[in-house]
Parts: structure tokens; sequence; C-alpha cells
């Protein structure tokens, strides 16, 4: 019997799968995985290591191709292509901006700093020898975001984020400069000291961001109509990120806790591998839910 490798955090890599079908996975990224094999970079750190072992544990034909990224410190789901086609397929649909891509954020900023419970940021940005600042002059970058909780005892609020376009650190300098609620453990942005306040609470991590791909959703294709479906990846909150929420007292849904998947917004089975099948045989109006803890992570791992 092979020996069980524990190269992806030691949970296994197949615990980190959220969603698979023939065409697309969807993994829920650790911090500190660098998603872009750059020059110089420490292997145990990259992408590349877990694609090598996503392609062994599930016995893949082809091993996955990234067709986005995410920073190194942001958590949640990363999607990836199974084959040359799905890849360009997925591109396509990024670059076009019809993927919906939802963040999760602490921030250093209490109840009293957000004028209103919503709004978008529209400030273009600009790249410039690896800082990303604002600039009149530069690209567009637009950013919805929600006031999700905010807590009692600290200066500290939870935002739900919706990325319309993808600048690099696009929501970090948005948060930090626009709104002034930088993220919590983001000292690129916001070189002030954090609150006593919220010292006095919580001990925050050397280089953790608070920021978590919390939700992702992206078109999928059958052979029988109607053709186009929408498949919706919710990726598991971090432990750490739902104990700081519970200490601070900011409340979080169910859904952002647990994660799940939906076809065209209904809840689907966790633990299937075939959804077009699963469209011939059942249909979207007549599956029978299942439950979330027996999601694919487990079905994997037997």
């Amino acid at each position: 019997m092979a020996t069980r490798s524990f190269n992806f955090i030691k949970q296994g890599t197949r615990a980190r799968v959220l969603y698979i079908d023939k065409k697309v996975i969807v993994i829920s990224k650790p911090p500190g995985i660098v998603s872009q094999l750059l020059p110089n970079t420490v292997e145990n750190e990259t992408l590349d290591r877990i694609l090598s072992d996503l392609t062994q544990k599930l016995q893949l034909e082809l091993r996955p191709l990234t067709v986005h990224r995410l920073d190194k410190p942001t958590t949640g789901a990363l999607v990836l292509a199974r084959t040359p086609e799905a890849a360009r397929d997925l591109s396509q649909q990024f670059s076009a901006r019809t993927i919906q891509k939802t963040y999760l954020a602490i921030v250093r900023a209490g109840r009293e700093t957000f004028e209103k419970d919503n709004g978008e940021i529209n400030s273009p940005l600009t790249l410039s020898e690896g800082w990303t600042r604002l600039s009149k002059k530069g690209v567009d970058a637009r950013t919805g975001w929600k006031l999700a909780a905010s807590s009692n005892t600290a200066p500290v609020s939870l935002l739900r984020l919706t990325l319309h376009t993808g600048v690099k650190h696009q929501l970090r300098v948005h948060l930090a400069n626009i709104l002034k609620a930088p993220i919590l453990g983001d000292t690129l942005h916001s070189r002030s000291k954090l609150s006593e306040k919220i010292r006095n609470i919580v001990n925050v991590p050397d280089n953790r961001l608070f920021l978590h791909s919390s939700h992702i959703a992206f078109s999928r294709y059958r052979k029988f109509a109607p053709r186009k479906y929408t498949v919706g990846v919710t990726a598991p909150l971090p432990v750490d990120f739902v104990t700081l929420c519970a200490q601070l007292g900011l409340a979080l849904d169910d859904g952002d806790i647990h994660g799940g998947v939906t076809v065209n917004g209904e809840p689907a089975p966790c633990d299937l591998t075939d959804y077009e099948s699963w469209w011939e045989s059942r249909g979207i109006s007549t599956y029978t839910e299942q439950r979330r803890d027996g999601g694919i992570a487990s079905k994997l791992q037997q």
C-alpha cells in the first residue's frame, strides 16, 4: 500500500477539493501558497507542488492548469482547469468578467467608519515597479462592498466584497486608501499600529492576512438544452478566521463557515464528480439535497 502524502498543509490534497467535474476543479487554497510560479520561488510554497500532488492523488490524466491567481496570503476558492479546452473557456470568462468573485475580509474599522452599509469603489489603479497605487490614469478597478458585521468591543468589521475587476492587490489598496478600512494583517498597504483595543482581545499572527476568497461562480455547459448552467462554489472559512470573528463578536453565516456547491443558485450535492450526468438523470428541480459534511472531501479520501 502506498504511503499517504501530506504535502498539502498536513491535510492531504484531496481534503482541499471543493468541486470536481470532467473539466474543472475548485480547491481551497491555504495561506502562504504562491499561485504563480516565479523565478526564485521556494518549491514548497508554490501551487506547482500542489498540482503535482492533485494529479497523483486523484489519478488525473493531465496535470491541472491554473486560470487565475490569488495572492500568497489570501485563502479560499481557486479554480483549476482539467483540460486545455476548459482552460481557454475559463480564461475567456475571466477576461469577459462574467465570473462572479466574492471575498470576505476582516478590516480595521468600526461601524462609525462607514457612512452607509454598502457601496462601490470605482478608483483606477496603476502597477509600477511591483507596487499598486491609486492613479487617475490607471486601469479600471471596481470593488463592491457590503458591511456584514461590526464588533461592539473593538474597531473591526467584516466586509463582503465583490471583485468586479482583477487588478493586483485591488481589494487591499481600495480598502486601505478609499474606505480607510485596511484588511487585518495587511502591513503592505497600511503602516499604522494595530489598535490596543484589538490587541487586548485577540492575538493577530504575523504574516496572516484575513482576506478569504469565499465564493466563485462560473459557467459550465452540457450536451442538451438548455446547455449553459452556472456552478457556484463557496470555500469554507479557515478555522483561525472563524475563531477570530467569534472572539471579536463578528457574526458569520453558516454557509460562509461550512461552504457548499450550487447549480443555477440552488444547493447541489457536494459529492459528485459528474454533474452532467446528474442533470440528465434528475434535473436541477428534482434533486434531493445531501449533507454537506459528507461532501467530496470525504468521498475522495475513501
